[in-house]
Formats: structure tokens, sequence, C-alpha cells
């Protein structure tokens, strides 16, 4: 006997075979699919990062090619100088003042508009005769001559006065006339000496006594306004100074003829670094070996100015107007310092150890996101230290590679749904027939299949399970013309909550029979239909078989009947008749039980 529903398992506690099919597939396609991914970014992340690097690298030796072009043209600048004094053994230009105008005069006029940015160019005689040129403004530039009285004189420098100085502005385009002399006054206490005064020592001291060209680290200087003489500003430069010495006179001290020193000024090198960016979001800076600022590519100040009393020491990253006597004008002391590293607001600068300012060589190191690469700037003249920081952010580098990976990815992980839900619809598919198989099998237990659709999967498997059960259903309806019908009834009977329509079938066919039957002697009125419209044959039924008088024969012959013919189908039907014992009395003891067995197998006939 089939399972009673309410001996099955319950179906909210069984798995769906579909469910589990596609959840393993979409597992599976998720795990792969994760590692994938993850060594795909892990993988290409770490070659991108070293791509990364070596173009940092890149960048920051182009800015080092660059930084030192920065000062080619003044190393150019100070040897051609140097090859004009070498040239002759030229007079001490008090002694013979013609040698400034012929010689001195036009060679500084020549380099200082050989530089662009016009920075001042200033020669120092040993005998105290001072040039210079500097810039006036947009439209003019001065030139100033300090002559004292001739060294040979008796006394020698001891005695020396001075003995004219004058300014000549000249025009910067050429096409305002020659250019006109003013008046330029010595402005009291001012020291016009080089010798035995402050600026000697500065002199020796940048130019290692007088033995080779240096690059001073950094200069300040209160400087007068050439419109206004009580108004003075601070000038903040980087100079670039070289002993000079005649035709024949060894590199020494005792030997020395000049100094020329051309300035570069500070702002200067934070132009310049903006300038040297490779890409939009860099930030460049330039450092001396302790970490304090020379110039900056960021818009925020690195450079503070402090009156400060007379002989106040300055500090690291700190200059004083007092450190250089004489060349600087005015009264008052200007302490001018420069941020370090840390204080000077960058939140990537102030991240960085000292050791990145006093490496030697290259470093790139990856923080924060950026790629941070220092480097020494090897200058062809010693005395000036600077580092070049740049801080690029990763983005900038490899942000499009990255974007592009990250396209793919997503174009990646959008196949990987789309295959997933695939998976899930073909299995789904692919599943359908096992629900078909389902039903016709539970139709197969109530001996109802009647073989009709027989189609098959083309998934080899599944087609398997289908042509079995064929063969078996086949075997079933064989079996079932060997059934007693009355089982089959009863089969039918208790199933009927399950199956509405067969139920309706035979209530039909019962009523149509029962209707058919004469209810005075029971006989046949015609052939049995297979529709009726009654609903109450299965209440007659009952009353019938419940019955054991004679007067309720001929009803129980009519039952017969109708639970034969709700219970035939269009097979081979035999119909055997034994005059068993208590058959008579069965069907009543009527005298026409013969006739009315006679109508039952006509009735059976005409059903199949």
């Amino acid at each position: 006997m089939p399972h009673s529903p309410s001996k099955l398992t319950p179906r909210s506690t069984l798995l769906s075979l579909r469910m589990v099919i596609s959840t393993l597939g979409v597992i599976l396609v998720a795990v792969v699919a994760a590692v994938t991914l993850t060594l795909t970014l892990t993988s290409s992340l770490a070659a991108l990062r070293s791509v990364g690097r070596t173009q940092a690298l890149l960048l920051l030796q182009s800015v080092e090619v660059k930084t030192e072009g920065l000062f080619e043209k003044e190393f150019r600048a100070i040897e051609a100088m140097d090859r004009v004094v070498r040239s002759l053994p030229h007079p001490w230009p008090s002694n013979d003042p013609r040698v400034i105008d012929e010689v001195f005069m036009p060679q500084l006029q020549m380099i200082f508009f050989s530089l662009g940015p016009r920075q001042p160019v200033l020669m120092n005689f040993w005998d105290n005769t001072r040039l210079s040129i500097t810039l006036r403004n947009s439209t003019h530039y001065d030139r100033i001559v300090e002559l004292p009285s001739p060294v040979s004189a008796p006394g020698g420098l001891a005695n020396q006065s001075l003995a004219d100085r004058k300014l000549v502005l000249g025009p910067l385009n050429g096409d305002d006339g020659s250019p006109a002399r003013q008046p330029y006054p010595l402005p009291p206490g001012f020291e016009w000496r080089t010798l035995n005064t402050s600026s000697k020592s500065t002199f020796l001291t940048l130019t290692a006594g007088g033995t080779r060209t240096a690059i001073a680290g950094y200069i300040v200087r209160a400087a007068g306004d050439p419109d206004n003489a009580t108004r003075f500003f601070v000038e903040k430069f980087v100079p670039v100074m070289a002993p000079l010495h005649r035709q024949g006179d060894p590199r020494d001290q005792a030997h020395l003829y000049a100094t020329f020193t051309i300035s570069l000024f500070i702002e200067d090198i934070s132009v310049f670094l903006r300038a040297a960016r490779s890409t939009p979001n860099t930030a460049a800076f330039a450092t001396d070996r302790f970490g304090y600022l020379m110039g900056s590519s960021e818009d925020a100040p690195f450079i503070t100015e402090t009156v400060v009393p007379p002989g106040t020491p300055p500090g690291l990253g700190c200059a004083s107007t007092g450190a250089i006597g004489s060349l600087s004008r005015g009264n008052d002391v200007f302490m001018v310092c420069r941020a370090s590293h840390a204080a000077y607001g960058h939140a990537g600068l102030a991240a960085l150890g000292r050791d990145t300012f006093q490496h030697d060589g290259s470093r790139v190191a990856l923080a924060d996101g950026s790629f941070v690469a220092s480097q020494g700037v090897a200058l062809r003249y010693a005395g000036f230290d600077i580092r070049l920081v740049l801080i690029i952010p990763e983005a900038d580098i490899i942000g499009d590679v990255v974007t592009s990976r990250n396209v793919a990815i997503g174009v990646v992980a959008a196949l990987v749904v789309a295959s997933i839900v695939v998976n899930f619809a073909t299995v789904h598919v692919l599943l359908r027939p096992l629900s078909g198989i389902a039903v016709r099998m539970q139709r197969a237990a109530n001996l109802e299949d009647d073989g009709e659709d027989e189609g098959v999967s083309a998934m080899s498997e599944v087609a398997e399970l289908q042509e079995a059960y064929y063969a078996m259903n086949e075997e079933l309806n064989r079996i079932r013309a060997f059934v007693p019908q009355s089982v089959l009834m009863a089969k039918k009977i208790r199933n009927g909550a399950q199956s509405g329509s067969d139920d309706d079938d035979l209530d039909d066919t019962i009523t149509s029979v029962t209707r058919s039957v004469n209810p005075s002697d029971g006989s046949f009125e015609g052939r049995a239909s297979r529709r009726g419209s009654g609903n109450n044959s299965s209440a007659v039924d009952t009353r019938s078989r419940r019955s054991g008088t004679r007067r309720g024969g001929a009803h129980a012959a009519a039952a017969a009947a109708a639970v034969t013919a709700t219970s035939l189908k269009p097979k081979v039907v035999t119909v055997l008749v034994a005059n068993t014992c208590g058959f008579l009395h069965a069907v009543g003891a009527a005298d026409d039980a013969v006739d009315k067995v006679s109508a039952l197998v006509d009735f059976v006939h005409a059903a199949v």
C-alpha cells in the first residue's frame, strides 16, 4: 500500500534539488571568482605599484636634472667672468678706473641681461672697489660703482677714502636713450669697504678662503628702496660666489683679486619647483640637509621675518641680516627663518623622517597613497647641499591604469552574476522533467497513468529515469487488468480528496447507472451512460450493500453494475460468472436472475 501522507516527511523540511544544485553552483562560481579577483588585484596592484615607483624615480631624476639646470646659467656666467679676469694681469680699478668701463662693467652688463629672471650681480675687488647691477623696476635697472682712492697711494688700503659713488639708471629695453647718471650719496653709517670689515670674512668664508667657487646655502640682507631712501626690504637669496685671480697669480687668499657673486632669489626656487612638477597634484620641495625648506611648489609661505636685537645668533633654518655686515642696509636687524618639514603644514612632508633628507642617492617609498621620492642634488660646485622631495599621489601615476583595471573587474563581476543567473535558470530547466515524473508516479500509484505522454529529456540521466518509469508504468497497466474492480473502486474512494475531477466522474457514472435500473424489478432500461448529473449514487451503493434482504437484491445488482462501470477501462475484459453457494440468494432469488446476469454482461460489453 502507498504511504499515508501523514507518514511522509513534511515538504517544508525537505531540500529542493534545484536549490541545492543552484546554490552549490553559485557558491563554487563565487569562490572561484573571489579567489581569481583577489589574486588579480593583489598581483596587478603590486605590479602597478612597482611601475609607479619606477615612474616616480624617473620624475625625480627629471627634476634633479632641471635643478642642476637651474644653476647652470650662473655657473656659465661665473666661468665666463673667471676667464676674463684670468686672461690678463689687470690693474686695480682704484689705480686705473678705465678697466671698469672697458672690461668689467660691459661684462657684468652682458651677464645681467643673459640671466632670465634678472638676478643681481656683484663684483667686489680686493682694493675696495665695488660694482653691481640690480633690477630697479619693470623698465629700468641700476648700475652702481663705488670707487675708492688709489690703492697705490701712500698708506695703501689703510688711507683709502671713497672717491666716487655713482648710480646710472639704464633702460631694460634699450629704447629710452643712453643710461642717465643719478646722485647716489653714501647713506649715514653705511660701510663701503670690503676689506677690514665683516664683508671680507663673509666672502672668504663663502669661497673657502678664496680658493674655490661655492654656492652659499642661504643669505638675507636688508636692501634700500631706490625710490624711497627710508624704506628697506629683506632680500632672500642663494648666492653663487667665486674667487677671481689675475693671469699668473696662484689661486690662494693672498693673491685674491676679486669675488664675483650671482644671487638666485629663493622665491625663484619655488617658481622653478611649480614648473618642474610632472603631474598636476605633485608636491615638490627643496630642503637643506636638516629638512628646512628652500623652496615649495605649494602656495603656503614657509619664510617668516622678525626684527631682533643686533647680535642675536640665528638658529637652524634661520639667517640674520646682521651676519653680512655692511652688505645689509638700514639699522634694523631681521631674523629670517625657514619652516622645517614637520612645521610647514603639509601632512605628507611632515610624516617623513629626518633620514629622508640626509641619505645619499635616490629613494622612493609608498606612504598614505602617495609615492615619496627624495634625492640630493649633485651640483658642480660645493657648498650648497640641496635635497629634492617629490610627493606624487599614486592616482597621478597609475590612476588611469587602476581605473581601467577596476572597469575590467566590474565587467568580470557582472559576467559572474550573469553566469550565476544562467546557471540557476539552466538547473531549473534541466530538472523540470523530474516534477513531471513525480506527478506521473503518483498517478501510477493509483493505477491511473495511461501512458499517453512519454516524452524523453535531452539529459541522459533524466532520460534513463523516464524510460525506466515508462517501462514500469507499462507493466502496471498490464497488471491492472487482473486487479478486482472493487479494489480499484475502494482505492479511488480513499483518494477522493486528492482527485476532485475523478470524484466528479465517479459520482456521475454511478448516478447514471443507478437511474438505468428499474426500481420495481431491477431490470436494466438501457445501456450505461458514461456521464450523468446525479451526486447521490454513492449513498445508494452504500445502502444496497448493507441490506441483506431479498427485497434489496435488485438494488445490489444495480450497485454492482455501477461499480463495474466506474472501474472499466477500454482494455480487454473477461467476465467470469460462477454459480457459487448462495449466489441465487445474493441476487434475490428472482426468476429472471439469468436474464439479469446476461444484461450485466451486455452492459460490460457496451461499457468497454
